[in-house]
């Protein structure tokens, strides 16, 4: 039994030891993913024959559909113009973007899609071949500067967030996982204890019964003696009645005795297979406390990259 208890303490901490180091390998991968930055650099822009002065920011990771739909509608929003786009170069005139102009402008854009983050390319028209760029006062470039990166930044959160929510969510239903193990095991302690109940009861009706029927089976052979001595008439006929009473009374004993042998039997039976699925209960409750355990790991790291994706 040492050597058992031995190894098996061995395994526990090799358990451990691989439990914390899968910890520091997935607290190390979301934090790699978190560390994209995002950037917003002055870049010329290639739309249409023309090459025009504009900017390009990056945003890490966000899917190109969801991002070129969000882009299309911040374009238009509170104007009714439309966004036109045509191998991929995005065009709008009018467009009202007051963090850049409290006029209409002019905006062109392409979005490219870089493996783990999008580029979004784009130039502001405050007038006729005016564009936004270094040389212009009012801190105007600034301004259009920080626009991209407010909206590359609210895509970027929005995506955290749905990570968050989708870790925060797997989480949920792990916990919701170990209460039904939970619940599944209480529920077999408490069939061990209504069992045992049943099993008592049942062997102390038994004991009753057989007692009853001890006693039954002498009265029933001197009842017999008795008729087989009588001459025919009515005393005889109600000695009949009498010891056939006897009889079906013992036989419905011995029924029920039969009944409630097999019922504890059942009971047992129960117990038996309680016993033994409680144990391997406990091995899966173990293992979903474990993952339960790395899944909040990767829940609080990816709640740490939702509050540096938001002080970008």
């Amino acid at each position: 039994m040492k050597v058992n208890n031995g190894f098996a303490k061995k395994i526990e901490i090799m358990e451990r030891i691989k439990l914390a180091f899968l910890t520091l390998f997935i607290v190390s991968c979301v934090n790699i993913s978190a560390q994209k930055p995002i950037k917003v650099t002055e870049d010329s822009l290639v739309f249409g024959k023309s090459k025009i002065p504009g900017f390009v920011v990056t945003i890490p990771e966000v899917e190109f559909d969801r991002t070129h739909r969000n882009w299309i509608k911040r374009l238009q929003r509170g104007t009714k113009s439309k966004v036109t786009e045509e191998f991929n170069q995005m065009s709008i005139f009018g467009s009202n973007i007051k963090d850049i102009s409290s006029d209409p402008i002019n905006v062109y854009s392409i979005l490219e899609n870089r493996d783990t983050m999008m580029l979004l390319r784009a130039a502001f028209e405050i007038r006729k071949d005016q564009y936004v760029q270094s040389d212009m006062g009012g801190g105007t470039q600034s301004k259009a500067m920080m626009f991209l990166k407010q909206f590359a930044k609210e895509q970027y959160i929005a995506l955290v967030e749905d990570q968050v929510s989708a870790e925060n969510k797997t989480l949920r239903d792990l916990n919701g996982e170990l209460r039904s193990l939970q619940n599944e095991k209480s529920r077999l302690e408490k069939s061990i204890i209504s069992n045992n109940k049943q099993i008592t009861e049942e062997k102390d009706d038994i004991l009753i019964w057989n007692n009853e029927v001890t006693q039954l089976s002498p009265r029933i052979m001197t009842a017999h003696d008795s008729l087989s001595l009588m001459q025919e008439g009515d005393p005889k006929d109600k000695k009949s009645s009498y010891v056939r009473d006897l009889e079906k009374r013992k036989k419905k004993l011995l029924n029920s005795i039969e009944n409630s042998e097999k019922r504890v039997a059942r009971a047992n039976s129960d117990i038996d297979q309680a016993k033994l699925a409680i144990p391997k209960n406990e091995n899966e409750q173990s293992a979903y406390m474990d993952k339960i355990s790395k899944q909040e790991v990767v829940l609080q790291s990816f709640k740490e990259k939702l509050k540096r994706v938001q002080s970008y």
